[in-house]
């Protein structure tokens, strides 16, 4: 039998590149602290060589091809607030949180980083100080609706600027809810979405298309169906025949009652 999409045992293979990263050279360790891309460069090449020859433990990254989307809309959009949900290894931690710090350079930004495991969290923490990302990174251990609250009541956000949303798939909708209900998200609020395709998530891409009457009839008292939004599917090819998209999502008003 097969295993399925959650039955996966994700923690081996972020054991694995966190071994592998925390052997190096100290010299060699030393070089990431001024130079992010090198350390996403050697996150890369792991990944490369552990799923050519380990087939059952495999690491999924958002990798290089889609992570520049994402970029992209940092780079045009200019964020000050970065909220991702689902921090796995760090990888796109480590990726949007250096390109925040070079778009507002000299400027106070923050990225925050969701994950309910506390293995990855301590790998995303590691690996975002290892990167001299550790000043503007912070991690919060949980479920990401906890961690939402957590946005707003503890840490005083009337807004986030930018989502990266890549943890389990059934809650995309959900967490989108949360961050609506909480007005996390308000006009010019950009939500970049992973795995529209592969493995899939096809209610977020169906929910973020929806208008305001259609979301009171099918999602009755959740979220805020005032919210409008712009969106579009950015595939990207996997390389092997297959491809994914990234949904691109800005909030482009909220409709009063």
């Amino acid at each position: 039998m097969s295993t399925t999409y959650k039955e996966y045992d994700w923690e081996k293979p972020v054991q694995l590149l966190y071994d592998h990263i925390n052997s190096l050279p100290a010299q060699e360790l030393a070089k990431f602290k001024n130079d992010p891309e090198a350390l996403l460069d050697a996150i890369d090449k792991f990944e490369e060589e552990q799923n050519k020859k380990d087939s059952e433990y495999r690491l999924m990254t958002v990798g290089p091809d889609k992570r520049k989307v994402v970029e992209e809309e940092i780079a045009q959009n200019k964020p000050y607030t970065f909220a991702e949900l689902g921090g796995f290894c760090g990888y796109s931690a480590i990726a949007f949180a250096h390109k925040l710090k070079q778009t507002h350079p000299g400027y106070q930004v923050h990225y925050y980083s969701l994950e309910v495991s506390p293995f990855f969290a301590k790998v995303t923490s590691r690996f975002t100080t290892l990167a001299g990302l550790g000043d503007i990174v912070t991690v919060l251990v949980g479920p990401a609706s906890e961690g939402l609250e957590r946005l707003k009541e503890e840490f005083n956000h009337a807004k986030i600027d930018f989502f990266f949303i890549d943890h389990w798939k059934d809650l995309y909708v959900p967490d989108l809810q949360k961050a609506e209900e909480l007005g996390l998200i308000q006009y010019g609020t950009v939500i970049t979405a992973d795995n529209i395709y592969f493995p899939g998530a096809p209610e977020y891409a169906k929910y973020v298309r929806l208008n305001t009457a259609e979301k009171k009839k099918d999602y009755p008292g959740k979220g805020n169906p005032n919210i409008e939004y712009d969106t579009r599917t950015v595939e990207v090819p996997l390389g092997d025949g297959k491809k994914d998209g990234v949904e691109v999502t800005l909030c482009t008003g909220v409709l009063s009652d």
